[in-house]
């Protein structure tokens, strides 16, 4: 039947976790935006330049459901020497079952000893992405764990954009966070 072929060929992965979980669920959800992406090239050359030429924050606007989330994503994948595919997709069940045997979190696809970090979050992605609290403590967990830095991540609401702060401090200066 159809639900024994779906657990053969998609096996369940046993996170224990919320962390791993959000991890989880963010990465496929960034997988999932980049099915069928038509954007332009120009557009990840545009992200690139800013990201090479600032360290400030980038803002990325636009009319609900005008595609940034699919830009944002798709981009991240080539940021990180993923392909990229701005053809017509091939088959949508072959290249999903290909893309779930590759799968792995935005955080392991980055080396550890690299000295850039990126991160993609996406408030749709799950049932807490939208929550502001939940995002920032994964973000500096994140970021704890990848440069290897010593923090306490509060979980008191209140406590959580100073710690934001000190935590985006704490990156060393040689190192990037994207």
């Amino acid at each position: 039947d159809l639900s024994k072929l779906l657990d053969q060929l998609f096996p369940s992965t046993e996170i224990s976790d919320s962390f791993g979980r959000e991890n989880y669920e963010q990465a496929a959800y960034a997988e999932m935006l980049s099915y069928g992406y038509t954007g332009f090239s120009n557009q990840f050359d545009a992200l690139d330049d800013q990201v090479k030429a600032s360290n400030s924050l980038i803002l990325v606007e636009g009319a609900e459901g005008s595609g940034k989330s699919s830009l944002l994503a798709n981009w991240a994948r080539r940021y990180q020497g993923i392909s990229v595919n701005l053809q017509t997709p091939d088959s949508f069940l072959a290249k999903l079952h290909r893309k779930l045997r590759q799968f792995r979190t935005t955080a392991e696809r980055t080396p550890t000893n690299s000295s850039t970090l990126l991160v993609t979050h996406f408030v749709d992605a799950t049932e807490s992405g939208s929550d502001w609290a939940e995002m920032l403590k994964r973000i500096m967990r994140l970021i704890k764990e990848h440069f290897g830095l010593s923090f306490e991540i509060p979980e008191a609401r209140q406590l959580l954009p100073a710690a934001f702060g000190n935590c985006l401090f704490c990156i060393p200066a040689d190192k990037k966070f994207v």
